[in-house]
């Protein structure tokens, strides 16, 4: 990772703390919402793309065959990765679509998690998100965290893209990807217990509960 793309995620991350997450967590629990909403955002960056596909997919499947359960490898096809989602929403759309009401928001925010497919539901679990945007929700900030991170200035995407002003946004590789827990570790001030928080959660990927994580990863993941 070049020292410019360093600085710009090390500035994205303070960004979050300062402007989002200060008076609403002690500093110890940024790393509650930063790396889940990290993770988060990379597979709805991903999905994003195929999202029509997987919709359609899902419509064949209730109103033209009636199936009362949904036939997954048909939409891990339509999504091109071993996990989906098959709510209406995306991050970008919950923001676009976001009111005064925090309530709203956070109900539609938690039909975006329930629509995920079951392995990508277990890691949402595991970083018992859903506790965090209820919380997120009650203080006010879910919105302006939802701003950060579908900010058309930052890149968490396997893919280069430019910004609105025609620059240049390098990729985030999947060695990339892996050492921005680091780099929340030590923008967060040397906070040892998210290094070994961020590192359980890489070998738990290993693992048949958390396979999943391992194509978060990864633009090449067969489904």
């Amino acid at each position: 990772m070049n020292t410019a793309v360093h600085n710009k995620l090390v500035s994205f991350i303070w960004s979050i703390a300062d402007d989002c997450l200060r008076d609403v967590y002690v500093r110890g629990k940024y790393r509650d919402v930063i790396l889940p909403m990290v993770v988060l955002r990379r597979l709805d960056a991903l999905l994003e793309p195929t999202k029509e596909a997987v919709i359609e997919e899902l419509a064949f499947q209730r109103d033209e065959a009636r199936f009362t359960e949904w036939e997954e490898k048909d939409l891990r096809i339509a999504s091109g990765y071993v996990f989906y989602n098959i709510s209406e929403w995306t991050l970008q759309r919950l923001h676009n679509t976001a009111t005064n009401s925090q309530q709203i928001l956070q109900a539609n925010f938690e039909d975006y998690l329930n629509g995920f497919s079951a392995n990508v539901k277990e890691i949402i679990e595991k970083f018992k998100l859903k506790s965090q945007v209820r919380h997120m929700a009650s203080k006010d900030v879910l919105l302006n965290v939802l701003e950060k991170f579908t900010s058309p200035y930052i890149n968490l995407m396997p893919f280069e893209k430019n910004d609105p002003d025609g620059r240049k946004l390098p990729a985030l590789t999947n060695l990339g990807m892996g050492n921005l827990g680091t780099l929340i570790k030590y923008s967060l001030k040397y906070n040892s217990s998210f290094h070994h928080y961020l590192n359980l959660y890489l070998r738990q990927s290993l693992s048949c509960t958390c396979k999943c994580l391992i194509y978060i990863f990864s633009i090449d993941a067969p489904f």
